[in-house]
């Protein structure tokens, strides 16, 4: 795999061209012997970095190098999966030195949101732009249809995690991704479980909505079935007018309740705060 952009290595042309999408690779095996066996132990952890790694190459054989010669039952996967998105980071820095379109990009897979292959995501970066490199995958709407020009962006996990925390966007490059406690706790309850954003499910709640506010432009008036793609819900035709949220935290709890049809202003960490209209 190339860790550069394709565009960099041939020579502009007009002609039509087609990219095929890099193909996800199967965990490798190795011939020891005359038998053929996996690269990668069976171990609850390892199998979850291995999904992690989205069946990229370059991610794949990262890995492998991180465990070479580690002995499993002693060692800190917590540090091992960091020294793993340390790594990739530094192999593909010229994509995640890129934080402008790359928030715009992360706000697109994490909220599920609908693109087109010819869509603009920033400046004149279209998806394939993006997918070049098999880190980002364009999937189809219609998987039978190679025409379809509609679908979703998606990848691998560690990338995800690793080009939000390159970025100075507030609500991404706080974000915890190392869930591993969680799953060692499952296998091992004297194991502390760790501390997930999905486990404080009104301050998940809150920040992707910020993500999903800043998909659009301000003021701008966007479907609600646009804007909670995917909802249990038949939105029909509302909209509402699109404001940049932001995040604050009050100091006590409030209640939300309204008798004069609009709330009272709210004391938080940084004021005294009018939580109508912009803030989450």
């Amino acid at each position: 795999t190339v860790t550069n952009p394709f565009g960099q290595f041939i020579v502009t042309s007009s002609q039509k061209r087609v990219m095929l999408p890099i193909t996800s690779l199967k965990p490798p095996e190795r011939r020891i012997n005359n038998s053929i066996c996996p690269v990668f132990p069976d171990h609850q952890i390892v199998n979850m970095l291995v999904d992690d790694m989205g069946g990229h190459g370059r991610a794949l054989e990262t890995l492998e190098k991180a465990l070479k010669n580690k002995d499993l039952d002693h060692v800190n996967f917590m540090d091992l999966s960091n020294d793993i998105r340390y790594q990739l980071g530094q192999t593909y820095s010229h994509w995640t030195q890129r934080s402008k379109g790359v928030k715009q990009l992360l706000r697109i897979i994490l909220t599920h949101q609908l693109v087109y292959k010819d869509q603009t995501i920033f400046d004149n970066y279209t998806p394939e732009d993006f997918t070049r490199l098999g880190l980002i995958k364009f999937e189809p709407c219609d998987v039978n249809d190679v025409s379809c020009a509609s679908g979703y962006l998606s990848c691998p996990y560690v990338w995800l995690w690793i080009v939000a925390h390159s970025t100075n966007d507030e609500i991404l490059k706080d974000w915890n991704f190392n869930y591993i406690q969680e799953r060692q706790h499952e296998a091992d309850l004297s194991i502390s479980p760790g501390l997930q954003y999905w486990q404080h499910f009104e301050s998940f709640i809150s920040r992707i909505r910020i993500l999903k506010s800043k998909l659009f432009a301000e003021n701008a008036w966007i479907l609600l079935k646009d804007l909670h793609h995917g909802a249990n819900h038949t939105f029909n035709n509302a909209k509402i007018c699109n404001q940049h949220l932001q995040l604050e935290t009050a100091i006590q709890r409030e209640s939300t309740t309204t008798k004069s049809g609009k709330l009272s202003k709210i004391q938080c960490d940084k004021g005294l705060i009018d939580p109508c209209g912009k803030y989450c």
